[in-house]
């Protein structure tokens, strides 16, 4: 995943746009690409200034979005049985506790 954009390119990203600059012409001069030139301006017009601040919280890994219980369930069950697959460790525990709501398939494959 590409880093963050700093702040002050992205005031100058704003301020070449207003200049009637091209998306093109603006990803040159400051050496980011098109598409994140695009979508800071996009931003900015929707946002203002409080809109140029970098949203981290949305980077990287989220974290066991699961109940812990049930992930660690399935984290025993996975040990306990290597050849099980998501599927099965699923319906497991989706007979163990019915009334949670249980991770997709593919979650429990990764």
């Amino acid at each position: 995943m590409p880093s963050a954009v700093a702040v002050p390119i992205r005031q100058r990203m704003i301020e070449l746009r207003q200049q009637g600059k091209s998306y093109r012409a603006i990803a040159e001069a400051l050496g980011q690409s098109r598409h994140s030139v695009r979508q800071i301006c996009r931003r900015w017009s929707q946002g203002g200034d409080s809109a140029l601040t970098p949203d981290y919280q949305r980077c990287g890994h989220g974290g066991i979005r699961a109940e812990r219980l049930i992930w660690r369930a399935a984290i025993y069950l996975k040990r306990c049985h290597p050849d099980w697959g998501g599927g099965i460790i699923r319906v497991q525990l989706q007979q163990r506790w019915p009334q949670q709501q249980i991770a997709s398939e593919r979650t429990l494959q990764r």
